[in-house]
């Protein structure tokens, strides 16, 4: 079973149209995710939302760079759950 983890990170953000310099402001969204750690390096943390127990595979990653990690949580889950 992989463990369950909520992450609060600061995520890049894009302008996809033309926009007043004056309407364009130098902030970063803040992003939450809860998912399964599916592998951490000193560098990455990457988590899935979804895990599927049987098969051993998981979808919805996503490799969040841990100089964006702004906080992190361990989640333990239910023993009826796992």
């Amino acid at each position: 079973m992989l463990n369950a983890i909520y992450v609060v990170w600061n995520d890049a953000v894009s302008y996809d149209s033309w926009t007043s310099l004056e309407d364009i402001s130098a902030e970063l969204a803040e992003i939450h995710t809860l998912g399964f750690i599916v592998s951490e390096t000193p560098e990455v943390l990457s988590v899935a939302l979804n895990f599927d127990v049987d098969n051993e595979s998981v979808s919805c990653m996503i490799n969040i760079p841990k100089q964006w990690i702004v906080s992190r949580k361990s989640i333990t889950l239910a023993k009826d759950m796992t």
